[in-house]
């Protein structure tokens, strides 16, 4: 019977001498997680002893989240929460790693010291830090169909439901985020009204974290856009050359009129965005014939150019030609020949010239005082025997209004002042005079000089003064008016000629300037960027408003 038991025993020990029976050393199998025993024969019986070092224990790993990937010693085994049998002898260390999609990988190791005083079952848990999170996120906008950019990509239009996929390096680290934008042409991001800035077109960007993600939802209200900054530039006379200045004035989008006196509001001109710029408008009898300025570049020459045009309906016919600048035309009263002011002399003088509405006969230089740098804006008396003009002498720092024959001869200054306009009657003259805090007011004299009074007042700016043809009122330019966005806006206005009455006839809040008026008094040109659809468009057109 003893032999038997230990021939079996044999099989899986080796053999040790004992004094009083025969004894069987099994060792630990870690590697299949087994636990062998020691067998003893004492007294002809077999009984079994746990072998000196082994430890064996159950293992239940469980991780959060759960289904976690779990790996024993390199190999996969399955699933959180899991539980295995494990054995140790002192020279074993098990690994325990679990991972899963979108989250770390974290690993653990299990010694034998730290297995020998461990309860069995043993629970081993592993919390793993997310590092990647698929957010669902729904994009909407008060106006649908607007386009969401995602990092400056387009993925759809509103409303929409985008995945956000988030990612971090470690548990420690910050989420990556996103750029997101909303927007739709004509709209603009609707803010809190202290926080919106004049002309702001601003569409809704906004840097997307993963905490913000998570709400699910990401409401844009827009609204829309009723002003855009475009470009004012104009002719300056101040320095030493001729040169352009520019400023950023507001447009409005709309093209209407809302004031009682105005019936109807109309676009006259269809030039480039951009090529206009801020210089007189004549209206010419009889015809209603439009007459301005258009500025062109030209290779090899500088400085600034313009020539003169003519329009009657959409016809278009050039006045003047030449690389030089050709400004401030007007028309005598019988349609026959335009005045300007030009530098075809040299550059940096400008004189008064004439040519014929037909083109033909050549130009006539007017003026030609050795002492004035620039004569500008004249203006012929409508009985046709006198030339209003402004004129600046050398190293002079006001202008001055002159008075001369057609042909230029017998030039007299008047006032300081600018803009002369003659009364239908020839018999006054409305002009521009800076007071004494440097505001451009209207004022009227008589043709020598004479009984100046002052019409405007004010901390805003009165301009180009015209007289209506029956003599009784006059339209000017000012920015009195304050636009809806808050800011000081010019408009075209109208008064009785001893200054009373004075009602604003442009309240789109656009940019309305440079005033002309026809022969018959029905008609009110001018020169806006109304209408302009987005920033920097610079859309400046002469429109036309026609008076009840």
């Amino acid at each position: 019977m003893v032999a038997g038991r230990a021939a079996r025993a044999n099989i899986y020990t080796r053999e040790e001498d004992m004094i009083e029976g025969i004894s069987f050393q099994v060792s630990c199998d870690t590697k299949r997680r087994t636990r062998r025993r020691r067998l003893a024969l004492f007294g002809g019986g077999l009984i079994a002893v746990a072998v000196a070092g082994c430890v064996s224990r159950s293992v239940v790993i469980r991780s959060d989240p759960p289904e976690a990937t779990v790996f024993l010693d390199g190999a996969q085994e399955g699933r959180t929460p899991l539980t295995r049998k494990l054995t140790w002898d002192s020279n074993t260390t098990h690994t325990v790693t679990v991972t899963a999609d979108q989250y770390e990988r974290q690993t653990r190791q299990l010694p034998y010291r730290e297995a020998r005083g461990a309860d069995s079952p043993w629970g081993i848990d592993f919390s793993l830090a997310r590092l990647a999170h698929t957010v669902a996120v729904r994009v909407r906008s008060n106006v649908t169909g607007a386009d969401v950019r995602v990092d400056d990509k387009l993925v759809g239009r509103t409303p929409l439901t985008h995945n956000f996929v988030f990612t971090r390096s470690d548990e420690d680290s910050p989420w990556t985020s996103y750029s997101v934008s909303v927007s739709k042409e004509g709209f603009r991001w609707r803010r809190e009204a202290a926080s919106a800035r004049p002309g702001d077109t601003g569409q809704f960007t906004r840097t997307l974290s993963y905490e913000q993600a998570r709400s699910g939802d990401l409401y844009v209200e827009l609204e829309p856009i009723r002003y855009v900054w475009t470009k004012l530039r104009y002719y300056n006379f101040e320095g030493d050359a001729i040169g352009i200045g520019e400023e950023r004035v507001l447009a409005q989008v709309g093209e209407v009129e809302t004031e009682p006196m105005v019936q109807s509001v109309t676009r006259m001109t269809d030039r480039p965005p951009g090529e206009l710029i801020d210089t007189r408008l004549w209206v010419a009898p009889p015809e209603q014939e439009l007459v301005y300025s258009v500025p062109f570049t030209r290779a090899a020459v500088e400085g600034e150019l313009s020539n003169l045009w003519r329009q009657v309906g959409q016809g278009l016919t050039r006045l003047t030609d030449g690389p030089v600048l050709d400004i401030h035309a007007c028309v005598s009263a019988d349609g026959q020949f335009a005045y300007f002011a030009s530098n075809r002399l040299r550059p940096d003088k400008v004189n008064l010239w004439r040519v014929r509405m037909t083109g033909q006969g050549g130009f006539t230089k007017i003026t030609d005082s050795p002492s004035s740098e620039y004569d500008l804006e004249p203006a012929i008396s409508p009985d046709g025997s006198r030339l209003a003009y402004a004129s600046r002498l050398r190293d002079a720092k006001s202008w001055q209004i002159w008075v001369a024959n057609t042909d230029g001869t017998l030039p007299t200054q008047l006032r300081t002042g600018q803009s002369p306009a003659w009364a239908p009657d020839s018999r006054q003259l409305a002009y521009v005079s800076i007071d004494d805090e440097g505001f451009k007011q209207v004022w009227i004299m008589n043709a020598d000089g004479s009984r100046p009074t002052q019409l405007t007042s004010g901390k805003a700016q009165h301009e180009y003064p015209i007289w209506t043809p029956d003599g009784k009122r006059i339209v000017y330019a000012s920015n009195e008016a304050i636009n809806a966005e808050g800011l000081a806006n010019y408009d075209i206005w109208i008064m009785n000629v001893d200054g009373t009455d004075r009602t604003q006839l442009t309240v789109n809040g656009s940019w309305d300037n440079r005033p002309a008026i026809s022969s018959d008094g029905k008609y009110i040109y001018f020169l806006s960027n109304r209408g302009a659809k987005k920033e920097d468009e610079n859309n400046w057109q002469v429109w036309r408003m026609e008076l009840k």
